[in-house]
């Protein structure tokens, strides 16, 4: 027992609190530059590690192009491995990988078309990077019919 953990990261209290425990299935968290809101997606999903789901906890997140999500990557690799030091990211596929089994995936959404490289699969949660980049919300919409599990009371986000 330590009785002074180190805190690696911690929600700022308001928005990022709200999000975090939102019990909603689609939430869309918009605002300014800086309040934390990729901080805070990457949080959402993090946040159901290691509670039993495994390999059913599998999560996807989308930007137009897969140099937008460089950023994003660099986070995870500065904070996941402070919490889970035996998580491993895959260079090759672009995704984290928990020993537990879950699994983060970073993957481009350029159109709507890009839909079809995901049909079939299943993701418990899929986070959109920059939603209002994209010109429509074809591929948006019909991601959400990949936001699926049949484990029992595991969290569906979107």
């Amino acid at each position: 027992y330590d009785p002074n953990p180190k805190v690696v990261w911690k929600p700022q209290a308001g928005s990022q609190v709200a999000y975090l425990t939102c019990p909603l299935f689609e939430v869309l968290y918009g605002g300014t530059r800086g309040p934390g809101k990729t901080d805070a997606m990457l949080m959402d999903f993090a946040q159901h590690i290691g509670r039993g789901y495994g390999a059913e906890w599998r999560g996807i997140i989308f930007r137009r192009t897969f140099p937008e999500l460089a950023d994003i990557i660099v986070k995870t690799k500065k904070w996941f491995p402070q919490i889970w030091p035996n998580a491993k990211y895959n260079h090759t596929n672009h995704q984290w990988e928990w020993p537990t089994g879950e699994t983060l995936l970073f993957r481009p959404f350029t159109r709507d078309e890009d839909y079809w490289s995901f049909h079939g699969q299943a993701f418990t949660f899929i986070g959109w990077e920059e939603l209002c980049t994209w010109p429509t919300l074809g591929g948006y919409k019909r991601m959400m019919s990949c936001c699926r599990s049949t484990f029992e009371g595991i969290p569906l986000k979107y």
